[in-house]
This record gives C-alpha cells, sequence and structure tokens, in this order.
C-alpha cells in the first residue's frame, strides 16, 4: 500500500456519513428516512471502498476493491431519488413495480462490476498506471459502464427536477429543498467532468471527494435545520 494524504477527505465524508447514519435511527419510522440512511451508508461506503482503492498499489486487490466500488455506486442514484420522492410527499408513486424498474439497471450494472474480470461488458483490460504519484486503475470501458453513468445521471437529473418543483409548491421548505438541490448536482457536475477527462488530475476519480461536501451540507441539514423534525413528510403533504 502507498500512504497519500488525499484519504483523508474520503475518511472524514464516509465518517460523517455513517455518523447521520447511525443518528437516523431516531427517525426510523418516518417514511423518507430509510432511504436518507440508506444513501448515507451506500455514500460512506463508497468513499471507504476509494480510499483503499487510492492507497492499493497491486493489481488484483486494486481490481476487487474497484468492483465493489462500482456496484456500491449503482445504487447510490436510486437511493437519492427514493429519498427525494418520499421526502417531497411523492411516496405513492413507489409501489413495488416502479420500484422493481427503478432497480433493474443498477442490479445490472452492478452484478456487470462485480463478474467484469470474465467479460468486457463492463470495464476490461485492467492496468495500474502511476499518474500525479497515485496508483491508478486504468481500463476500457464497455457499454455496461456507460448504461450505469447514463442511468445515474438520468436519476439525479429527474430527482433535482422533482426537488425544483418542490420550491414553489411548499416554499416553508425551500431551505432545505435548496441543500438537497446542492448536494445533488455538485457531485453530479464533477462526475461529468471526470467522464469527459477534463479534469486536471488524470484519472483521478474527484466525485467520492465531493461526497465530504455533500455530508457537511446534509449533517447541517440534519442539526441546523433539523431536516426531519419538520419535514413534508406523508400525510403533512397530502
Amino acid at each position: 500500500m502507498s500512504y497519500t494524504p488525499l484519504i483523508w477527505p474520503l475518511i472524514t465524508s464516509a465518517a460523517i456519513l455513517f455518523g447521520i447514519a447511525i443518528s437516523m435511527r431516531r427517525y426510523r419510522r418516518l417514511p423518507a428516512a430509510y432511504a436518507f440512511r440508506l444513501f448515507c451508508l451506500l455514500g460512506g461506503l463508497w468513499s471507504v471502498t476509494y480510499t483503499f482503492n487510492l492507497v492499493t498499489v497491486e493489481l488484483h486487490p486494486k481490481l476487487i476493491i474497484s468492483q465493489i466500488q462500482s456496484a456500491v455506486s449503482s445504487f447510490l442514484a436510486p437511493a437519492v431519488f427514493v429519498f427525494i420522492i418520499e421526502y417531497t410527499g411523492h411516496s405513492n408513486w413507489l409501489n413495488r413495480s416502479h420500484l422493481t424498474w427503478l432497480l433493474l439497471i443498477p442490479s445490472i450494472t452492478a452484478l456487470a462490476a462485480l463478474t467484469s474480470t470474465h467479460h468486457s461488458l463492463f470495464r476490461y483490460n485492467f492496468t495500474v498506471e502511476i499518474a500525479n504519484g497515485l496508483p491508478i486503475l486504468e481500463s476500457d470501458r464497455g457499454p455496461f459502464y456507460w448504461l450505469q453513468q447514463s442511468y445515474s445521471i438520468a436519476v439525479v437529473v429527474a430527482a433535482s427536477l422533482i426537488v425544483i418543483l418542490a420550491f414553489h409548491k411548499r416554499p416553508q421548505y425551500f431551505r432545505n429543498m435548496l441543500i438537497f438541490l446542492a448536494g445533488l448536482i455538485i457531485p453530479a457536475l464533477v462526475h461529468l467532468l471526470y467522464l469527459g477527462k477534463i479534469l486536471p488530475l488524470r484519472g483521478l476519480q474527484l466525485t467520492p471527494f465531493t461526497m465530504v461536501f455533500t455530508s457537511l451540507i446534509y449533517l447541517y441539514a440534519l442539526r441546523g435545520t433539523l431536516l426531519f423534525e419538520v419535514a413534508p413528510l406523508h400525510a403533512k403533504l397530502c
């Protein structure tokens, strides 16, 4: 393994997100709380796996970590979407059929990621290259990789639109909606820059680092704005 100070933002975001997930137990009876807690757990796990990815030099363990990281990331956008749907009072949309369709592509791409050493559908031709002093896992990208990225972006855009529409319908929750929107858009924009290869550090995926920002503003929302104490949940919106 190779030490880099870049692990500390990732460790910080993971600690905050896991802490939020634990504190969400007090709100477990509220509809949106479960999805929010799941997002925090997935986000924390994503940060942890990328931490190990950054410090691992050998190809085989780095590949295994990367596969887990990709599988986890497949479910981040759906978790956010379900949370936004429930928080904005549209829980009736989330029937079993809709949830099955929502999770179908993430499940397929997660499976493709975990088995990527046996096919070229997700990522293939793996090598470890040193870039900017960091061991970076490079690979070619298959159709299921781009399916995962396109689907996640589409789901985040849909969630963002729902938040924007909630601004004028429920102005009393404007600040909370603005926090959600910032937490959605900033990681999405950074990820688009990464996919377009227009970030300054070649091969370094900066999206997990934005989880520091996301975790801090969601911590503020939970503690500073009493996110689930005044949440427009379910019956309040009917």
